[in-house]
């Protein structure tokens, strides 16, 4: 039932809508946005807490503690890890005119269809199971940047998304029909 209406929601889509995949699994969706969230919070903590804590104990002795550089630099590694964490597995909207990425669990990109490049197999998986696959497009965040390195589509921007995405053939299947002959790299 949920793939009639699935492909009768591509077929019926108008210029406005919006058709999103969403990445509900555990492990690739469900999880990685919980531990960015935790890194988030823990740099708070330490900004707000043990940044204030460090200088009323330099202020009382004059010195601070042996390990003080390592609450001094984690919570800014902390924001940087929970950046790329956030945004590993993003959910993915489709519309005639573009892909929407959510970016930072709150904010979505509009990429116009003229960016988007390429579609390719990672050379890394997520599991045993599962395949990672990146939507290769010419201009994104520095996050997408970063992330499109990690995975291995090269120096630009990529959006990765895992094959056990929730319509992960829909998907595929829509980014295909607007990308150029050649500029999919993988068979289904």
């Amino acid at each position: 039932m949920h793939v009639v209406s699935l492909l009768r929601g591509i077929a019926a889509m108008s210029e406005n809508d919006i058709f999103y995949f969403k990445n509900t699994s555990l492990t690739n969706g469900v999880m990685p946005k919980i531990l960015g969230v935790c890194f988030v919070c823990i740099s708070i903590l330490t900004i707000f807490v043990v940044w204030p804590v460090l200088f009323l104990t330099y202020l009382s002795t004059g010195s601070l503690p042996p390990d003080w550089f390592l609450y001094l630099v984690s919570p800014p590694l902390l924001l940087f890890f929970a950046g790329i964490i956030l945004n590993v597995f993003p959910d993915i909207g489709v519309s005639e005119k573009g892909l929407h990425v959510r970016f930072f669990l709150v904010k979505w990109l509009f990429i116009p269809w003229h960016e988007v490049i390429g579609l390719a197999i990672a050379p890394i998986t997520a599991s045993s199971k599962t395949s990672v696959y990146v939507i290769q497009v010419r201009k994104l965040t520095i996050w997408h940047r970063i992330l499109g390195f990690l995975v291995g589509s090269g120096t630009g921007p990529g959006i990765a998304f895992p094959s056990n995405i929730d319509g992960f053939k829909q998907l595929t299947e829509e980014l295909e029909s607007h990308l150029e002959p050649g500029r999919v790299d993988f068979v289904h």
